[in-house]
């Protein structure tokens, strides 16, 4: 089956209790992955041109847009200051922002499989693993009569803490 160009699921800290996913019903564009080479351009005396390029480093980001509106996927979507559940009424939720100035930001791993053939692919080869990843924050709502409601998620690999690995393509349990 081919590769369907379509939401990317998402599984924010796969395999272990607080795991959350975000599937393509929960989407209202495709997914974004952006990996790119941070470079530094070298010249000569000679030229303003180029004549060589290093490596200064590697980014890589995922970004979805949601379409659901609930208070359980706002919460992992941002990085609140405090969620509260009610302890009498556990219907009664909220969300707490506000400033979280000399933080640092949470990290998890996050699995991203395409789809193929209307569900998440279970081809290993079509899957991208953000070992160590955080979320940033930048919510608009846009709240109209005419448009559907929709909020950006932005996921940015970091390094893993030993291996320095950003993101893994692939199966993750294959060995060197």
């Amino acid at each position: 089956m081919a590769l369907e160009a379509a939401p990317v699921q998402v599984i924010l800290s796969p395999g272990t209790p607080s795991e959350f996913v975000i599937g393509s019903k929960d989407q209202l564009n495709a997914g974004t992955l952006t990996l790119e080479d941070m470079l530094l351009e070298l010249k000569t005396q000679a030229s303003d041109a180029p004549a060589d390029k290093i490596f200064t480093g590697f980014t890589g980001k995922v970004e979805i847009s949601i379409a659901e509106m609930n208070l359980e996927f706002f919460r992992r979507a941002t990085n609140p200051m405090g969620f509260v559940q009610d302890t009498v009424d556990p219907f009664k939720r909220k969300i707490e922002y506000g400033d979280l100035t000399g933080l640092r930001v949470p990290k998890f791993q996050v699995l991203l499989k395409l789809y193929e053939g209307g569900i998440p692919t279970t081809n290993r080869d079509n899957w991208f693993t953000f070992l160590n990843a955080g979320l940033e924050t930048a919510a608009t709502l846009t709240l109209s009569k005419t448009d559907q409601m929709e909020y950006k998620m932005t996921i940015v690999a970091y390094p893993d803490p030993i291996t320095g690995v950003k993101i893994v393509g692939g199966d993750i349990t294959a060995k060197v």
